[in-house]
């Protein structure tokens, strides 16, 4: 393949100013790689600069040609399309003002919210039928982090109790 070259549509000092400012890590890394390609007078070395952001060399090398063509704007990333959600913003933001509470305290039989617990609730309350993975990914898309719960020995049972502090232990 030929040396890429890049051309610099602005200087170094605002393409870094775009950089730190970038609040989206996928947009961020657009940005390393052609800063990167001016740090190395405007020849990138496509190969490492690929390993660095763990993405191909046809990738850096396509947010090259993208730059060259249109400059910073070339590197924006677009919307991307896929399937609407099923549930709509306010449904969404009354399952997470469920969710935030002790399950017990919302009437529930139980005290630790789980994919499947979740899963019947939004069947019941909204109709709606999302999968176990759908709904971990609204989860993540609203910063809720989900904590996997660990069982405790009961209090009387000494010897349950001892051999979990063992397991502890060790690691």
């Amino acid at each position: 393949m030929l040396p890429l070259k890049i051309f610099s549509h602005i200087p170094i000092e605002e393409l870094e100013e775009l950089y730190k400012k970038e609040p989206f890590t996928k947009q961020a890394r657009r940005y390393l790689s052609i800063l990167e390609g001016y740090r190395t007078n405007l020849y990138p070395n496509t190969k490492r600069i690929s390993k660095l952001l763990r993405v191909s060399t046809k990738t850096v090398r396509n947010w090259i040609h993208n730059w060259n063509d249109y400059g910073p704007e070339g590197l924006i990333i677009k919307k991307q399309g896929g399937r609407p959600s099923t549930l709509s913003d306010e449904e969404i933001f009354e399952f997470i003002s469920i969710i935030e509470l002790n399950p017990r305290d919302s009437g529930f039989n139980f005290s630790t919210w789980t994919l499947k617990t979740m899963k019947d609730l939004i069947l019941k309350e909204f109709e709606q039928d999302l999968s176990l993975s759908a709904i971990s990914r609204l989860l993540k898309h609203n910063d809720i982090v989900k904590i996997k719960p660990c069982p405790m020995p009961a209090n009387g049972d000494q010897k349950k109790k001892n051999s979990s502090n063992k397991i502890l232990a060790i690691f």
